[in-house]
């Protein structure tokens, strides 16, 4: 068994201001528990994730340390290789709502054997063979 956190929950974990931040660290502390097996992250998330940090907070700091969190968490940082990605852009092409970095996620989810993700993102409900930790 495995999840995929996506970067809605990474973001409302790091930014005690977000709304979700309570779900957030709630959810966080049942996947650091092990209730889903091992624990998977991307490329695109990583940047998606520290990104937005860097943004919404103007911290560079915050987001490097974040960013430093991520690297050094007992998380696998997978990487977007050029089936995946390919992949991901024919995803991108069927489906609606969902940003590409979505559909890599998805597409990486699909290829990895993931089952389950951790997002606050509705949009991926349309991707039938991924269950949603929301």
């Amino acid at each position: 068994m495995a999840v995929f956190l996506d970067s809605s929950v990474l973001i409302a974990c790091s930014i005690s201001s977000d709304e979700l931040h309570p779900k957030a660290v709630q959810l966080m502390r049942s996947i650091d528990g092990g209730e889903y097996g091992s624990v998977f992250c991307c490329d695109y998330v990583f940047d998606e994730t520290i990104t937005y940090i860097l943004r919404k907070t103007n911290d560079r700091k915050k987001a490097e340390a974040f960013g430093n969190w991520l690297l050094g968490a007992q998380i696998t940082l997978l990487y977007t290789n050029r089936d995946r990605f390919n992949s991901a852009w024919e995803l991108f092409k069927k489906t609606r709502g969902l940003s590409f970095t979505d559909c890599v996620i998805a597409a990486t989810c699909i290829s990895e054997g993931i089952a389950h993700l951790a997002t606050f993102d509705s949009g991926f409900r349309q991707i039938t063979s991924i269950r949603l930790l929301e």
